[in-house]
């Protein structure tokens, strides 16, 4: 799926879009950066387009509203398969804590197919909200 049609309808929408940067200080951490459609974005080390990093425009992963989360496998609890690294789950270990007042909502952008019965999780995995595929949203279960 093309997430450059998902930031054109933000736009559209008159709503800020964030995107994730690698963090060049820490060799696993992101960084969240207001992206405008006339930035431009550049190849970091995985070969994925990022917007130039300016400190004015990093905003904490707490703040966020709604991410869109890659993901290469899903189940129907809300388990996600990454890319190993541990990028998203880093970035949002705080959704651990039970008492938080306002959360961002973590979306999983996937086709159908990557959805498995069952994903084995470890204690810092981070679960999604909902996921949605070419067809649509999927009910998650508890």
């Amino acid at each position: 799926m093309a997430t450059d049609l998902l930031i054109k309808k933000i736009f559209v929408l008159k709503k800020n879009c964030y995107l994730p940067v690698v963090d060049k200080n820490s060799a696993h951490n992101l960084l969240f950066i207001k992206y405008n459609i006339r930035d431009k974005l550049v190849l970091n080390k995985f070969n994925i387009k990022e917007p130039i990093v300016k400190a004015h425009n990093i905003i904490a992963p707490e703040n966020l509203d709604l991410v869109i989360v890659p993901l290469v496998g899903f189940d129907k609890f809300g388990n996600r398969l990454g890319s190993g690294a541990g990028f998203y789950d880093r970035a949002f270990a705080f959704l651990h804590k039970k008492n938080l007042s306002i959360r961002p909502k973590l979306v999983g952008l996937a086709f159908g197919v990557q959805q498995l019965e069952k994903i084995i999780t470890q204690p810092w995995d981070i679960k999604l909200d909902n996921i949605v595929t070419e067809t649509g949203f999927i009910r998650l279960l508890s």
